[in-house]
């Protein structure tokens, strides 16, 4: 098998598919395991889940010397995430138009890694607008 990434859209068409059959009564039965049926229903959580992480950013900035802010957002690429970022920054947090904003830290959730300690030194140049 080729090495392949992940691609969101086949995703969605799958939850899609399985929201069907749930809908239309003809639920697909997968397998078992210990004793549990796999099943459409029993799946499309799972994949519902893996969609919404998949397309999440974990976005840390600040405008000039204000504290951090931290933001999930939804987003199609790294650039969108940043854009919407800084978007919402100026809407929310009263930007005077003059105040520099900062992008620290823009990595997708699902690329977080699991007991990685993101220090200062290392979060903008490697996690920020790498895609």
């Amino acid at each position: 098998m080729k090495n392949s990434v992940l691609n969101i859209g086949l995703l969605k068409q799958l939850a899609m598919w399985l929201d069907d059959n749930v809908d239309q009564g003809t639920e697909l039965v997968f397998g078992e395991s210990e004793g549990i049926e796999i099943n459409s229903e029993s799946v499309l959580p799972s994949i519902e889940s893996a969609i919404n992480v998949l397309g999440c950013f974990v976005v840390v900035g600040r405008v000039a010397e204000q504290e951090n802010i931290m933001l999930f957002i939804k987003a199609d690429n790294i650039d969108s995430a940043h854009a919407i970022f800084l978007k919402k920054v100026k809407l929310e947090h009263d930007w005077n138009g003059h105040d520099d904003i900062y992008v620290d830290f823009c990595i997708k959730l699902s690329d977080l890694a699991i007991d990685h300690v993101y220090s200062e030194p290392d979060t903008c140049e490697v996690f920020c607008f790498n895609s």
